[in-house]
C-alpha cells in the first residue's frame, strides 16, 4: 500500500509542470497605474493583485500633438482624442509575478491592450497657472499573457478593475515674440483601483455572539443530562 502511494505522490509530481503549462488560470488585478513621462510617448505600467505584479514600459501611437510640446490656448478644450485613445505598446518587463508564480520578465508577453479616455474632457483654465486635468478612462475587461518558469510556459489572464480616471498635468507657458502663451504636456497617470470589502464590525459582533449562544447551549445540555 505504502509503495502504491509512493508512486501515485511522484505521478503527481511529474506531472505538475504539465498541468501549469495546460491550465489557464485567471487572477485579479486590483491596481492598474499606466504613467506617461514627461513631454514623451513613454509609458511606465504596473498591475497589481493578489500574489500579482507586473511592471514594465512601452510607448503609445500619439496621434495628437499633445505629447509633443504642442501648446493649448488658454480657454480652449482638451484635444478631442487626448489621453491615450488606442494601444500601449510594450517594450520591456522590470517584474512578472502572476499568481505567486515568478517569471522570467524576458519571456512575459501581454496581448496588446488599450487605455482609452472618456467623455470631453476639460477647458484649460483662463488663469494661466500650472494645471491639472482629470477626465474619466478606462481599460480592458481582462488581458491574457504567458511566460516561462523554468522553461515551463505559464499561460493566464488578467482580470482588469473597471473604470478609472487620467490625470494631465501642464506646464504654463508665458508668451513671447514668436509664439502665444499656452498649455505644455509635462506627464500624465491613469489610475484605477478595487477595494476587497472587509466585514463591518457588527457583523464581526453578531458571528461572535452566535458562536458563543451556541457554545452556552451545548453546554447547558451537558448539565442537563448529568
Amino acid at each position: 500500500m505504502r509503495r502504491i502511494t509512493l508512486l501515485f505522490a511522484i505521478f503527481i509530481l511529474a506531472a505538475a509542470p504539465s498541468a501549469i503549462a495546460d491550465s489557464i488560470s485567471t487572477f485579479n488585478i486590483t491596481q492598474a497605474v499606466v504613467f506617461v513621462s514627461p513631454g514623451s510617448d513613454n509609458v511606465y505600467f504596473t498591475l497589481r493583485g493578489p500574489g500579482t505584479l507586473i511592471s514594465g514600459f512601452g510607448g503609445i501611437n500619439c496621434q495628437q500633438d499633445w505629447c509633443n510640446f504642442q501648446t493649448f490656448a488658454p480657454g480652449s478644450p482638451s484635444p478631442v482624442s487626448f489621453g491615450f485613445d488606442g494601444q500601449i505598446f510594450q517594450e520591456g518587463f522590470s517584474n512578472a509575478t502572476v499568481g505567486g508564480i515568478h517569471l522570467d520578465p524576458d519571456s512575459l508577453g501581454l496581448d496588446p491592450f488599450t487605455l482609452n479616455t472618456v467623455g470631453a474632457g476639460f477647458n484649460f483654465p483662463l488663469s494661466g497657472t500650472n494645471f491639472t486635468g482629470c477626465q474619466a478612462a478606462a481599460m480592458p475587461a481582462s488581458v491574457s499573457g504567458s511566460g516561462n518558469q523554468n522553461d515551463v510556459v505559464v499561460s493566464f489572464n488578467l482580470s482588469m478593475p473597471s473604470g478609472g480616471s487620467f490625470c494631465s498635468k501642464w506646464t504654463f507657458v508665458p508668451a513671447t515674440d514668436e509664439f502665444p502663451a499656452g498649455y505644455q504636456f509635462t506627464s500624465g497617470k491613469f489610475d484605477t483601483s478595487t477595494t476587497v470589502p472587509e466585514p463591518s464590525p457588527l457583523v464581526l459582533l453578531g458571528s461572535g455572539l452566535v458562536g458563543l449562544a451556541l457554545l452556552l447551549k451545548k453546554r447547558f445540555r451537558k448539565i442537563v443530562q448529568r
